[in-house]
């Protein structure tokens, strides 16, 4: 199962960005396999 990816919309970070950097630090943890297919939001 894909871990959940936790977004703030009231960030400064924009939200394809917090999706980026969160999507990044779950594969260098070893979480999340590079090339992994991302199920859609309505999942």
């Amino acid at each position: 199962m894909t871990p959940m990816l936790q977004i703030d919309p009231t960030a400064a970070m924009p939200v394809i960005e917090q999706i980026r950097l969160q999507i990044t630090r779950l594969v260098v943890a070893g979480q999340l396999r590079a090339g992994t297919r991302l199920p859609p939001i309505r999942q």
